[in-house]
């Protein structure tokens, strides 16, 4: 009996692979791998195993894991396609000594895909339609003081080498 892959990946879909192994499997990667590069369980790979497969189990358990997978993964994908358009089309018409120059676009940019991302992805955190808005009524001051600080500390921090020495 021959499928084709739409057949094949509906009956994958029906038994739930999509909606718990794969989301299983992608935690169980993200935290094994950060659990071998930090070393902090030591060597023992079984350790960092039954760690990471602990995490992944109770990471699907109430389906919230599943519902962030299902909303950000098609909407990266698309993302990613733009960016790589948008890439491509640079490296037409920006010569590689100018783009120095654009490094400073390439922030702006990604600050305004920030932005964009939390407006319109704000409401799956629970913070309804308005998204940007109402993240900013509740993290708005320590976010302010947070930049702040970050700003003194590498205002300060990059001052005059020769002065203190």
């Amino acid at each position: 009996m021959v499928s084709d892959i739409g057949e094949i990946l509906n009956n994958l879909a029906e038994i739930g692979f999509f909606y718990y192994v794969v989301p299983f499997l992608v935690i169980f990667a993200i935290i094994f791998a950060v659990l071998e590069k930090s070393k902090w369980l030591g060597e023992n790979k079984a350790v960092k195993t039954i760690v990471s497969a602990g995490v992944g189990l109770l990471s699907i358990q109430f389906g919230l894991v599943q519902d962030f997978f299902n909303i950000i993964f098609p909407r990266m994908g698309i993302g990613l396609a733009v960016i790589l358009v948008a890439l491509i089309f640079i490296g037409f018409f920006v010569k590689s000594e100018d783009a120095e120059k654009f490094r400073v676009m390439g922030y702006v940019v990604g600050g305004v895909i920030i932005v964009w991302a939390l407006m319109v992805w704000g409401g799956y955190g629970g913070y309804g339609a308005y998204g940007l808005r109402e993240i900013l009524e509740d993290f708005g001051a320590p976010l302010l003081a947070v930049i702040i600080f970050v700003v003194a500390f590498f205002a300060i921090t990059s001052g005059d080498k020769e002065a203190s020495g």
